[in-house]
């Protein structure tokens, strides 16, 4: 009985962990979507399990950003199904992604990570906004404005 309760503690305080991390990117996207980008959460997927973020750019740009977040690490799985993702989702939604939809892993526990990984764009919560505005070509309104 101990050694159950304990298990499903630990599955609680994961879940809790994973939530909040997904909370801290949801809010960073936010500030895109007062931008005129389109923000979905949660898409399923057919491969199972969902897509925890999707940040479609202006429809002028054509790109879409499939974002999996983790909060502080990740493993080589993690980057080829974000990959995998993409490819679905540049197939699946020709209109959303006419250039192309871009994987991102995206560690909402960490600061000031930004690199490329087997073609996925590893980044923190932080540099999230930044790095898609760029990726995108679009630039973020002046704070005043928002």
């Amino acid at each position: 009985s101990t050694l159950l309760s304990r298990h499903w503690l630990r599955l609680a305080r994961r879940s809790n962990v994973g939530a909040r991390s997904e909370q801290r990117v949801r809010a960073q996207l936010e500030r895109l979507a007062r931008e005129g980008w389109r923000i979905r959460h949660s898409m399923r997927w057919h491969g199972g399990g969902d897509v925890d973020h999707l940040a479609i750019a202006p429809w002028s740009v054509g790109l879409a950003f499939a974002i999996e977040t983790k909060t502080r690490t990740y493993r080589p799985h993690d980057l080829a199904r974000i990959s995998a993702v993409s490819q679905w989702l540049a197939k699946r939604r020709p209109r959303w992604c006419r250039h192309g939809a871009v994987p991102i892993i995206c560690l909402a526990g960490t600061r000031g990570i930004e690199r490329w990984e087997a073609g996925v764009a590893v980044v923190s919560a932080d540099r999230l906004v930044p790095l898609l505005s760029r990726l995108a070509g679009t630039t973020p309104k002046p704070r005043f404005l928002r």
